[in-house]
């Protein structure tokens, strides 16, 4: 069940310029290959009742739950449509490759609230928008326990590899970056938790491509602006080759309106 175990599943999609997805979807917060999880596994908790020499711990499900088969079947009837968000990329199908981690919020209907990029390297946030919008429309059964719940699931888009493409580390660039994050704090608030960019930088200097992820939800709008803005920026570049970087997005709040003390008024000396 989702929300128990990990999710078996893999999806063969045969698809131009895609492997996705490379790996299974997983239950939220479940153990990895990596170590255990940073967090409870959501759906069940065990919460002692008295004295737990006298009395059975219980299992208390705090989230829903699917089966394997239910989640199967629903992705399965879909993959096509999210494969096919990687056209978006167009030509920059050339170098533009990664993977895209993406958080299903199930509601107990069995409808998707919500979809969220929780982890990114592909960088392209147009095929990341298409994922959304195409993950928020499919449909899940009611998940057991009459409640919500969640889970992760991982595309893998590989490109054609006409254009070589290497990796630099942000502490390369940070002073750039820095200098010109600021600018990005007009498009207004973002989100509500820290906001990953991944960015191309092309031969010259210019940002071709940006993505962008977090653990939490993303306005769609201040995104379109957020690339926006990023695109325009010079960075350090490879002259050869393609540049792939990620760094945290600063200054995502709007500036407010200026604050004036009120003057006080003078004191008038006695005569």
């Amino acid at each position: 069940m989702i929300g128990a175990p990990a999710l078996a599943l893999l999806l063969a999609a045969a698809a131009c310029g895609s492997d996705a997805p490379a790996r299974r979807p997983r239950a939220a917060g479940a153990a990895t290959d990596d170590g255990p999880a940073a967090r409870a596994r959501p759906g069940a908790h065990e919460v002692g009742l008295g004295n737990e020499k006298d009395q059975d711990v219980k299992l208390q499900f705090d989230r829903g739950y699917l089966s394997d088969n239910d989640v199967n079947d629903a992705l399965e009837k879909h993959q096509r449509s999210l494969v096919d968000c990687y056209e978006r990329a167009g030509d920059q199908r050339k170098y533009v490759s990664g993977q895209v981690v993406l958080r299903f919020l199930v509601g107990k209907t069995g409808q998707v609230s919500d979809v969220l990029v929780v982890g990114n390297t592909l960088g392209h946030y147009a095929v990341e928008r298409c994922l959304v919008v195409e993950g928020r429309r499919i449909p899940f059964p009611p998940p057991g326990g009459n409640n919500d719940t969640e889970f992760e699931y991982s595309l893998k888009f590989r490109s054609s590899g006409e254009i070589q493409v290497v990796e630099w580390g942000q502490e390369l660039m940070a002073k750039d970056i820095g200098a010109q994050s600021p600018g990005l704090g007009g498009c207004g608030p973002l989100g509500p938790m820290e906001v990953r960019a991944v960015a191309y930088i092309e031969p010259g200097g210019s940002v071709a491509s940006v993505g962008l992820s977090s653990d939490g939800p993303l306005d769609a709008m201040v995104g379109i602006c957020v690339i926006e803005q990023i695109r325009r920026w010079h960075l350090p570049n490879d002259r050869a080759h393609v540049v792939r970087t990620s760094f945290p997005v600063l200054a995502m709040a709007a500036p407010g309106p200026a604050t004036v003390e009120p003057r006080k008024p003078a004191k008038r000396s006695r005569r």
